[in-house]
């Protein structure tokens, strides 16, 4: 009781803190002030996001760790708000943990978040060769079938190779190293169809607000919305990435708009509603959602 208690009154002083700056009620009012069906799009993308995300988890340990769903749902959105809300990427380290609280061993679920970053790099490179501004035809087609043949050959290759390169990792210094990871990074193909898809359906819904709040195309629109997600991969960020983003945005626009400002503030505008969604996913999660279904709790105890 305490612990949710203290739970809530942390959640409050987030959105308290959020919601008290006023250039952060100034973006919200023009937000608001979209047609709601824009932003129903958004909130619509936004929650398949969070469901793809999920799922990703959910398709890579339950097979191993049967905790349902919406248990590896909860894990995801729980994430999601510590790396939103804890500075210099401090949020990543609640991931581990919480998966080493499920039962998985600290390397593994080390190893689990590298491998989960090192495949939305992946997609987000691939996701740039056919979005970003400016690149050339020729190498946007080669870079895109170059990227793909890489996914190919990982997610559904020569299994030999693979197993080859796994032997003679095993026979250095790293063998329990390799033992203890090898199977994160030998991801499925489930496992990147929810990349593709969590990014896919993100960056559609960020597209179509920006291109609103920006009166640019919405082909414009997706390169500026990569953009501001590329930034999210610098080491280093400021409290809820405020200003990476921002500048990952208008960087990405600067070929199709010359008013920097104006980009800024729809950048700023989008950042603040897709961290409030944030927050509110992530403490429906602590609160509404469970570790763990009673079902499954009642079927281990039957099982003990």
């Amino acid at each position: 009781m305490i612990r949710k208690l203290l739970s809530a009154l942390v959640a409050l002083g987030l959105f308290a803190w959020l919601l008290a700056e006023p250039r952060a009620q100034q973006a919200l009012v023009s937000l608001f002030a979209l047609p709601w069906t824009v932003l129903g799009v958004l909130i619509v993308t936004q929650s398949a996001s969070y469901l793809c995300r999920g799922g990703r988890l959910y398709s890579q340990f339950n097979p191993r760790i049967r905790l349902g769903f919406l248990a590896y749902l909860r894990i995801s959105l729980l994430h999601n708000m510590s790396v939103n809300v804890i500075p210099f990427r401090g949020g990543e380290l609640t991931l581990p943990v919480m998966l080493q609280g499920i039962g998985l061993r600290l390397p593994e679920a080390f190893a689990t978040l590298l491998w989960l970053r090192l495949q939305d790099a992946f997609v987000l490179v691939l996701m740039t060769l056919a979005l970003w501004p400016g690149i050339p035809l020729v190498l946007r087609v080669a870079g895109i079938a170059a990227m793909l043949a890489g996914i190919v050959f990982f997610a559904f290759g020569n299994r030999r190779r693979l197993d080859g390169l796994r032997q003679f990792l095993a026979r250095t210094r790293l063998a329990k190293l390799v033992d203890t990871v090898w199977h994160i990074f030998d991801a499925s193909a489930v496992s990147w169809g929810w990349s593709l898809a969590n990014w896919t359906t993100k960056l559609v819904g960020l597209a179509v607000v920006l291109a609103a709040l920006s009166d640019l195309s919405f082909s414009a629109a997706s390169g500026g919305a990569l953009g501001g997600e590329v930034s999210a991969l610098l080491p280093i960020q400021g409290v809820a990435g405020f200003g990476t983003y921002e500048a990952g945005v208008a960087f990405a626009l600067r070929q199709s708009s010359d008013n920097w400002l104006a980009l800024f503030t729809a950048a700023f505008a989008l950042h603040c509603f897709t961290l409030l969604l944030a927050l509110i996913a992530g403490s429906l999660a602590w609160f509404a959602i469970p570790a763990r279904t009673a079902a499954l709790d009642r079927s281990s105890e039957t099982k003990s």
